[in-house]
């Protein structure tokens, strides 16, 4: 009988998290972060969310109440 070699396995890496670093911005006018919805064509915003190294953008919402004086 030969000896059964264990066959390397390859860590799945989960690319979701990267996916929403990507979408999730933070609005520093409401202090949230927010996406985008492309298929229902909605903003989400999250009030309890990690900020750290999200991209720093105002969201919609903001931009329709406070006009073009948001920067």
């Amino acid at each position: 009988m030969t000896k059964r070699v264990p066959v390397k396995r390859r860590k799945k890496v989960s690319y979701d998290g990267k996916k929403a670093d990507k979408a999730i911005k933070y609005c520093e006018s409401c202090n949230r972060c927010w996406e985008t919805d492309h298929m229902q064509k909605n903003i989400n915003h999250y009030k309890d969310f990690p900020t750290y190294k999200k991209e720093r953008k105002v969201c919609m919402l903001c931009k329709k109440i406070k006009g073009a004086h948001v920067s």
